[in-house]
């Protein structure tokens, strides 16, 4: 359909590679509830959460590593409701846990946002 190619090239053309949003500095645990939701920090924000992972997986496996990593953060992340863009990471989450892949996950740099 027209209609929808054109908002796919009109939406297509705002869109960033992902690989160019960093906001700089760390994101420790202590302070990540100050980046969610910063598309300014997305970078740094996959790194805290691929740090997280590889850890929970070099102490228990990729399961219990995914269950745990959502149990300890989708609280916070989903607090005040879920609407619009956060329904993005809810539908990689999702493949993530379906395919049991860590890659899909936590959304790769590679990714654009």
């Amino acid at each position: 359909d027209s209609r929808i190619e054109s908002f796919a090239r009109h939406y297509a053309s705002h869109l960033v590679p992902a690989s160019e949003i960093s906001g700089g500095g760390h994101i420790a645990q202590d302070s990540l509830r100050d980046f969610h939701g910063k598309r300014s920090h997305y970078l740094e924000l996959v790194q805290f959460f691929s740090a997280e992972l590889e850890s929970l997986i070099a102490s228990g496996g990729l399961d219990s590593a995914l269950a745990l990593l959502l149990r300890q953060h989708i609280p916070d992340l989903v607090d005040g409701g879920i609407g619009g863009a956060a329904f993005h990471p809810t539908i990689h989450i999702g493949y993530g846990l379906m395919q049991n892949s860590a890659g899909e996950f936590i959304v790769s740099p590679r990714d654009v946002v």
